[in-house]
């Protein structure tokens, strides 16, 4: 994601951490959704290697999942790296772990960010207005938020299951400490 950031020029309008803010909080989804343009761009899925071995690491509920967001995926090529980019530079496309060992510094150039995300919203939206018209824009635009908020939902269920085991684990970790004390 750092490679593909650095070659938009508004990633050198942030402060370093602004920058470090929006990798660390929309790599996850940038990641996932542009794999899976590439699988679709490549057909991989049709790959029967590929895919058996897609089953192996992340399971066949995961693989039909991930099954069902490609066929969702916008067609045109172009509106997918604009939608890409403003997924890029939103400030905050994942549900938020706070990382208490990291001192906390707030985004001084929050201006800059809101700066570029009015730009190139605007832009993907004259995009938009100019393939589809004002009616089918809306409805793309819908869908690619809709999209992306699907996008969202299982990283937060992991995310909460992660933390519910985790505190289970604490849980009965301490417990049989206890016990092995008494």
């Amino acid at each position: 994601m750092q490679s593909f950031l650095r070659n938009i020029p508004f990633f050198y309008d942030l402060s370093i951490d602004a920058r470090r803010t929006v990798i660390q909080h929309n790599s996850k989804l940038i990641g996932t959704y542009n794999s899976m343009f590439i699988v679709r761009e490549t057909n991989a899925l049709d790959n029967s290697a590929y895919f058996l071995g897609c089953c192996n690491i992340y399971g066949q509920e995961n693989l039909n999942l991930f099954k069902k967001f490609i066929s969702q995926l916008e067609q045109n090529g172009i509106i997918f790296k604009l939608m890409l980019i403003v997924v890029a530079f939103a400030g905050n496309c994942s549900i938020v772990v706070p990382d208490y060992s990291d001192n906390f510094s707030t985004i001084e150039n929050t201006i800059s960010l809101n700066r570029i995300q009015d730009i190139l919203v605007t832009m993907l939206w004259k995009y938009l207005n100019y393939q589809y018209g004002f009616l089918g824009a809306i409805k793309c635009f819908n869908s690619f938020i809709r999209f992306i908020l699907n996008m969202i939902q299982p990283f937060c269920k992991s995310t909460v299951t992660q933390h519910t085991d985790m505190v289970e684990t604490i849980i009965e970790n301490t417990s049989r400490s206890l016990t092995i004390n008494d």
